[in-house]
């Protein structure tokens, strides 16, 4: 006989004969034969047998209740056990690894808005001022709290002498419990590091177990470049939704998007506005996976002039795989 038979047969048993001692009409024992041997003892088993019969019914449903919640259990564990192995059987040990971490992330990024808008900086129209907004929802997929670090940071200005690279705020909107929501502005919450040339911001939350994104962050800066730039952004979590949109004077400057992760033509749906572009894009991204605007005023010759200054590569999460931009970047990063 089988184990789940053998399993299913003992434990029927037992609930039918819970339930006939439950059931039994013990009171009418004083007239059974047995029951004259003694008095006490036919008082304490009128009592007791029913009690047992009912505990021997709910011993059964609860059994079966935690046969089933164990089965999940140990089915949910087997698969996150061998799922990487499935997916990734063709190809080394030493690469699955780096799967298995993609699957077992606990943070994601539900939405992701970036909001770039490109002006001319004031008085001085060989320059242009680029405003940074970055607005994302974290969800922590656990089951139980999670540390995350807000990260930001920016390179210093290559044209100080015009205009000042600034965080200009960071916030963090708790959806769950608003007093831990924090709002940053102060410069001196700002770290300038004049070893790396960045501009950085870190803060640690709390991200509680909870159905849906826990907080949403705001981050905003400041940027001066001359004529053009490329301005890469990578995420350093699994994001699901990306919405990436470009304000510019779109008779005085031409803006392209690159992905590193696909074909801006092909996974990312463009919008046209008056004032600029958007675009969504039709794929989830992936740690290290990012995007980068590359925008140049319209010229005659169609080309980025010779002393085009470029923005650099940011810096990725641990782990994770960059995409090349750009030969000329060096170290601009927003995360």
């Amino acid at each position: 006989m089988k184990e789940q038979t053998k399993f299913r047969v003992i434990w029927t048993a037992i609930f039918v004969l819970g339930l006939m001692l439950a059931v039994a009409p013990w009171e009418s024992w004083p007239t059974i034969p047995m029951a004259t041997l003694r008095p006490w003892l036919a008082g304490i088993l009128t009592r007791l047998l029913p009690k047992l019969g009912e505990a021997m019914v709910v011993a059964v449903v609860l059994a079966l209740v935690v046969d089933q919640a164990a089965k999940r259990r140990l089915l949910e564990e087997f698969a996150r056990e061998v799922s990487t192995h499935i997916i990734g059987r063709r190809l080394p040990r030493a690469l699955r690894k780096y799967i298995e971490d993609y699957l077992e992330g606990d943070l994601i990024r539900t939405s992701w808005s970036i909001t770039y808008t490109i002006t001319e900086w004031p008085g001085q129209p060989e320059y242009e001022k680029l405003v940074t907004a970055s607005i994302y929802e974290m969800e922590n997929r656990s089951e139980e709290p999670k540390n995350y670090e807000c990260y930001y940071e920016v390179e210093k200005s290559f044209f100080p002498h015009i205009g000042e690279t600034k965080i200009l705020h960071a916030t963090a909107t708790s959806l769950v419990t608003p007093a831990e929501s924090f709002d940053c502005s102060s410069q001196s919450d700002f770290v300038d590091s004049v070893e790396t040339g960045m501009i950085k911001f870190t803060r640690t939350v709390t991200l509680p177990v909870h159905g849906g994104p826990a907080y949403r962050f705001t981050l905003e800066s400041e940027e001066c470049f001359q004529d053009g730039s490329i301005v890469p952004f990578f995420a350093a979590y699994p994001v699901l939704e990306t919405t990436l949109t470009v304000y510019y004077p779109v008779d005085r400057i031409n803006v392209f998007v690159d992905l590193s992760f696909g074909d801006a033509a092909k996974d990312a749906t463009k919008v046209a506005l008056s004032n600029g572009a958007q675009w969504i894009f039709n794929r989830p991204m992936l740690p290290g996976q990012g995007f980068s605007i590359r925008f140049a005023k319209i010229r005659s010759a169609g080309v980025v002039p010779a002393n085009t200054t470029v923005a650099a590569v940011p810096a990725l999460a641990p782990g994770a795989t960059p995409s090349p931009v750009s030969e000329t970047a060096s170290g601009n990063a927003r995360v």
